[in-house]
């Protein structure tokens, strides 16, 4: 896995290319607070495998935006792309995408998923340029403002409004996941299911 700035992990043009779609992005990167990372699985993994190859890199990630975070950088933030064919990354971040926000919603983490053939417009309505790999972003949420990015899951959006960052073991928290050395990426997908009665994964 290559990690480094947009342009190091060829991105730079479509993060230029979105820049004025995202509020934080630009001032998260001036200061150095915006990490990108180009993600393959070995070659012959199945979609599933994959999908819970993406979910532990993301945990990684997640909870180094929570310590950036505690350290002072509060837009602090990462990008993973995963290097599939267009048509493959919908598929693939559904879960994980689902998962990252039922686990760290409540602790002021929020995360996006994004794929080449997305279309896509912003809070403002203008469009979002797709990206060329699909990707999984994560960052340190802003309460009062992303709960009104989130009008197609309300009880989300109510988790990330009341969100506080109590330093827990999320999936300790969630069921005593990590606890169980057996812990499978078909147990949290399980577990994740059935968070958030009433709101289901789906395409945005």
């Amino acid at each position: 896995m290559s990690v480094g700035d947009a342009a190091a992990v060829g991105l730079g043009p479509y993060m230029d290319a979105v820049a004025g779609n995202c509020p934080y992005l630009t001032p998260a990167t001036r200061t150095g607070q915006t990490r990108w990372m180009r993600y393959r699985s070995t070659a012959g993994n199945d979609l599933e495998t994959i999908a819970s190859e993406v979910f532990a890199i993301a945990v990684e990630v997640a909870e180094d935006v929570r310590a950036r975070r505690a350290a002072g950088a509060r837009l602090a933030c990462a990008v993973i792309a995963v290097e599939l064919a267009p048509h493959l990354g919908q598929r693939v971040l559904t879960w994980p995408h689902w998962v990252l926000k039922a686990a760290y919603g409540p602790v002021g983490v929020v995360a996006g998923k994004f794929w080449p053939e997305q279309r896509a417009t912003d809070c403002t309505g203008r469009p979002v340029v797709p990206p060329p790999l699909p990707l999984l972003a994560v960052r340190a949420a802003v309460p009062t403002v992303d709960a009104r990015l989130l009008p197609r899951t309300p009880r989300l959006a109510t988790v990330v409004a009341q969100a506080q960052d109590d330093g827990r073991d999320v999936f300790a928290v969630a069921g005593g996941l990590s606890d169980d050395l057996d812990v499978t990426w078909s147990r949290v997908r399980s577990w994740a299911a059935h968070q958030l009665e009433g709101e289901v994964p789906h395409d945005g």
